[in-house]
């Protein structure tokens, strides 16, 4: 069955093949996708059950052996829900096999979107349980294949709010940080390393919203304010248990510089580790190519040619990898 279905590639095109693992979590009483199943005996897609249907006990048991035989299937037409269902419980961007890399990573995108939220307008553990989670899809999907780490690059935004600026500087880094290891990484540090980075603006949170939103110069006591949110993120993390290295450190010295100039500790030199010096880097791109309310985005080559050049406050080897990979993709 399987080799005559693989002959209709159209097939794969259109629809969405639904393996026993991804039903398992789809709702079971009442659909929320159109069902489809191919009938061999005409090659065709015929509809099994339409959304918002009651699903009947022996109707959820022909359901499931069309998931043994592969033969059931979703449209892609309910890309948006599907893809929506499934950024609600990541793991599943694992389990099929039928998903575009474009949509994967747009999923990826969507998940840390939602949890991120979440996490910064509820800082507690469960939330930060959940979110820990996502990134143990994501660096299980990466430890598959480190080129998938291109591909979420081309998808981050430049539309900055705290969680899209966020998700860039984690997708960012975790760029540099495999470049700079030439994909030879360990789950656990790339774990606690996405952490970091994800959340190295954790402490803007608790920064009020007029200072973040003022159009104009920040005053003294503003700025000083600012200055404080490494302290303050590192603070919440600590209080939530948290006490990894690579994480508290991206958080706690993003805004350190080489040369002594950076805060909030004025580290200089060697004083800053390089998960420091990776979040320093991805933090500081991210900022220059988005557009926010005191300045215009900058263009993406002009920004990492400018970091590459900042040899006083930017780790050489890391904003250089960062210019290679952007003007030659590699």
């Amino acid at each position: 069955m399987k080799s005559k279905l693989q002959s209709h590639t159209k097939l794969f095109q259109e629809y969405y093949q639904i393996s026993s693992n991804i039903f398992d979590r789809l709702p079971r009483t009442r659909v929320d996708l159109d069902y489809f199943v191919f009938d061999e005996s005409v090659s065709r897609m015929q509809h099994k059950m339409r959304k918002g249907d009651f699903v009947p006990r022996e109707i959820h048991g022909e359901l499931e052996e069309c998931c043994k035989l592969g033969t059931l299937f979703v449209s892609r037409k309910d890309r948006c829900v599907y893809m929506q269902y499934i950024s609600h419980q990541l793991d599943l961007v694992l389990m099929d096999d039928n998903l575009l890399e474009k949509e994967i990573t747009d999923i990826f995108i969507s998940a840390f979107n939602q949890r991120l939220e979440s996490f910064f307008e509820q800082p507690l553990r469960s939330n930060l349980d959940l979110l820990r989670e996502d990134i143990a899809v994501l660096v299980e999907y990466l430890l598959e294949d480190p080129v998938h780490i291109k591909a979420l690059v081309r998808r981050i935004s430049y539309e900055h709010t705290l969680v899209t600026h966020s998700i860039s500087v984690m997708i960012l880094g975790l760029l540099l940080y495999m470049r700079r290891r030439n994909h030879v990484c360990t789950r656990q540090d790339l774990q606690e390393l996405a952490e970091g980075l994800l959340l190295h603006d954790l402490g803007m949170t608790k920064i009020p919203g007029f200072v973040l939103g003022k159009q104009g110069p920040l005053q003294h006591m503003e700025m000083e304010s600012v200055r404080q949110h490494p302290l303050i993120g590192l603070q919440m993390l600590k209080k939530l248990g948290v006490d990894s290295h690579l994480t508290l450190h991206c958080v706690l010295d993003h805004h350190e510089r080489l040369n002594g100039t950076g805060y909030p500790r004025s580290l200089y030199g060697d004083q800053i580790g390089q998960p420091a010096r990776i979040a320093a880097v991805a933090d500081s791109f991210a900022a220059m190519t988005s557009k926010r309310h005191h300045s215009d985005a900058k263009r993406v080559d002009d920004s990492a040619h400018n970091l590459a050049r900042d040899l006083a406050r930017y780790d050489e080897k890391i904003s250089k990898s960062l210019l290679c990979f952007l003007l030659t993709g590699q």
